[in-house]
């Protein structure tokens, strides 16, 4: 892994954890941190925390707002990116997906720690990953699952989503 890219994450940690502003790691990084994949394209950082908090605590890096892809896919309160050092870091506020029945919020809670960086749950990056059509990613995590445990507390949690059929079928949210 390039220095400079695990610089920009703990630069921009280190920034939200001073301001006391809670996040998680998810995404690409999750599975990084779980020793799923070697590679992370950038890294996904989310947090139910107001967004000019998230910028105040960021100040004086740089923060851009920008706008949610996917079709309607991806409905989350707000998305701002951060480029440091030619590495980018992507903030997500409120992260909600919609599923074929409703929005779907998936959980910002950290589930464990890498290297100090408070990692999301492997439970609610599987209904993202499923959610977004990242089959490969899904099959990641639930094999993972299958092998370490799911905690039922978040397995919980994310039944009273709207998860739709697709997730029904996958065992854990039967």
């Amino acid at each position: 892994m390039d220095q400079q890219k695990i610089d920009a994450l703990f630069t921009v940690a280190s920034k939200l954890k001073a301001n006391q502003i809670a996040f998680s790691l998810g995404g690409s990084g999750l599975l990084y941190a779980l020793g799923l994949t070697e590679t992370v394209n950038d890294w996904d950082i989310m947090t139910n925390a107001n967004k000019n908090a998230v910028e105040q605590a960021l100040f004086p890096i740089k923060t851009f707002e920008t706008g949610q892809t996917g079709d309607n896919l991806f409905v989350s309160g707000y998305k701002l990116f951060v480029e440091k050092n030619g590495q980018e870091v992507e903030i997500i506020g409120d992260f909600a997906l919609r599923s074929e029945v409703d929005i779907c919020r998936i959980p910002a809670d950290a589930a464990f720690h890498w290297q100090g960086i408070p990692v999301g749950s492997p439970e609610a990056w599987l209904v993202a990953y499923v959610l977004m059509g990242r089959d490969k990613k899904a099959a990641m995590l639930e094999s993972y699952l299958q092998i370490h445990g799911a905690n039922p507390a978040m397995l919980e949690r994310l039944k009273q989503q709207p998860l739709g059929d697709k997730l029904k079928a996958i065992k854990w949210f039967a």
